[in-house]
């Protein structure tokens, strides 16, 4: 694997790489990420792209819960561009009041009108409870399809779901073409939700993103933008002493690894 492929895979995973992202550069973050991966499988954390490391790292999947599967960081992050965030109230493209990321009456408080104002902080409060509830749906919609979808096109459908809602979802082309175990035909489904025209973008979008691992390409908020959006994930927790980035990360992945190792012997 090369370098940036190493990086895709950990970014896949939910691991911050910062701003430079899969840069094809072995730095500070890339190797604090491979120690990550390397305490959670109990090698010596050095940070280094050995064969052990890169077998652990092959082996290893998105975090999920005993929920089953979430959002991940990539899959958040793009959603965020595709909807904008805003802090004042405004009209969509189809004339609705909306504000936050995507954030309409509909999805209850608060309701939206002219002159409504939040701050950063509440948009991000409303953005995970609203985000929450499409999860959810879309995670009940397609428990009973014959494969579980890989985190790439799961999170594309919460994408599309933000969008046109669950109600909808549920009765969508795409998810009897899933029930009936027919995934490509899902994805040439998702191009059929064109309207407004604007949309069309962002559902080319989506639609690559349902069918491109992460591994092999970033998703784009939509086809045509210049560049993958890249996930900004906050920093650890520093604690005292000389403990680094890797080190103080390590205990939290381990957690979450046995977790989704529960939730898979519970399935």
């Amino acid at each position: 694997m090369t370098v940036a492929e190493i990086q895709r895979a950990l970014l896949a995973r939910g691991h911050d790489l910062g701003p430079a992202g899969a840069d094809g550069v072995l730095g500070a973050r890339t190797r604090a990420a491979l120690a990550e991966v390397q305490a959670s499988a109990g090698l010596p954390t050095d940070g280094l792209p050995n064969p052990d490391t890169l077998a652990a790292l092959a082996a290893s999947r998105s975090i999920a819960t005993l929920d089953g599967p979430q959002l991940s960081a990539i899959g958040e992050a793009v959603l965020i561009a595709r909807e904008g965030r805003r802090l004042s109230a405004y009209r969509d493209s189809a004339g609705i009041w909306t504000i936050g990321v995507g954030h309409t009456s509909a999805a209850g408080p608060p309701a939206v009108g002219p002159g409504l104002t939040l701050t950063a902080q509440e948009v991000d409060r409303v953005f995970r409870r609203d985000v929450e509830r499409f999860v959810r749906s879309v995670r009940e919609a397609v428990s009973g399809i014959p494969q579980p979808l890989p985190q790439h096109a799961f999170d594309a459908l919460v994408s599309l779901s933000f969008n046109i809602g669950p109600a909808a979802f549920r009765r969508s082309t795409i998810l009897r073409r899933l029930r009936a175990g027919d995934r490509s035909g899902a994805a040439e489904a998702i191009l059929m939700w064109d309207r407004p025209r604007e949309i069309g973008a962002r559902r080319r979008g989506e639609y690559d993103q349902f069918r491109t691992p992460y591994e092999t390409a970033l998703p784009r908020a939509r086809r045509s933008d210049a560049k993958p959006v890249t996930p900004s994930l906050p920093p650890p927790r520093r604690t005292s002493g000389p403990a680094t980035a890797a080190t103080a990360r390590a205990g939290w992945f381990s957690r979450a690894f046995a977790r989704l190792r529960t939730w898979r012997t519970a399935r």
